[in-house]
């Protein structure tokens, strides 16, 4: 997970963060987890180049909450993705939250995290300057092909686990000598799906 996107969750109660923290896993992200306010602009603020969206409950250990973070990360960096999680507190949302943000209302399954996160990060991405801008864009131009290069690596990443998991799988099953129909193959390029050849009938 070296060249995962790492996200920070802010969320104090460890049911939680486990639940989010393995969610993200599954979805091919990294996490760092923070059980304050105080502690989540901490790591934002000694290194904001290492997280790439925030994800934050509203009720937090310490003096500082989740409406707070959200506010000092956009200050750390304007393009930030947020993410507020509450049970309680989502009335507050369009007073107290971000632009750009979301939220989730407890209890949500875990693949709304996931969701939520690719969404915001593909809307950072299309808003981003052009890497082919001239000017004071082409003293930029190596965080542009960064933040390019970033969403590549976390595709190919996830395609290579997934193509790793069913070579391993027809290695086993071919040792037991079982036979299947054949796999669909995956596309490269847009994340489109292309089917295999059909099995011949019986």
């Amino acid at each position: 997970m070296n060249d995962a996107v790492t996200i920070l969750v802010v969320e104090d109660d460890q049911l939680i963060q486990a639940m989010v923290k393995e969610a993200l896993s599954d979805g091919g992200f990294a996490s760092a987890l923070a059980a304050s306010g105080e502690e989540a602009i901490t790591l934002l603020q000694d290194d904001k180049s290492k997280y790439r969206a925030v994800v934050t409950d509203i009720n937090l250990r310490g003096k500082l909450d989740g409406w707070e973070v959200g506010r000092s990360a956009r200050e750390t960096d304007p393009t930030m993705p947020i993410i507020y999680m509450t049970g309680t507190h989502g009335e507050e949302w369009a007073s107290k939250g971000v632009p750009n943000s979301l939220l989730l209302a407890k209890p949500f399954a875990p693949a709304q995290i996931v969701i939520a996160i690719s969404q915001l990060l593909n809307a950072t991405h299309r808003s981003r300057p052009q890497c082919n801008e001239r000017g004071l864009m082409a003293r930029k131009l190596k965080t542009c092909q960064i933040s390019l290069g970033f969403f590549d690596q976390a595709i190919a990443a996830k395609r290579a686990t997934l193509e790793k998991r069913s070579q391993a799988e027809d290695a086993a099953e071919a040792q037991a000598g079982l036979r299947r129909a054949p796999r669909p193959q995956i596309a490269h390029g847009e994340g489109e799906r292309r089917q295999g050849p059909l099995p011949a009938p019986p």
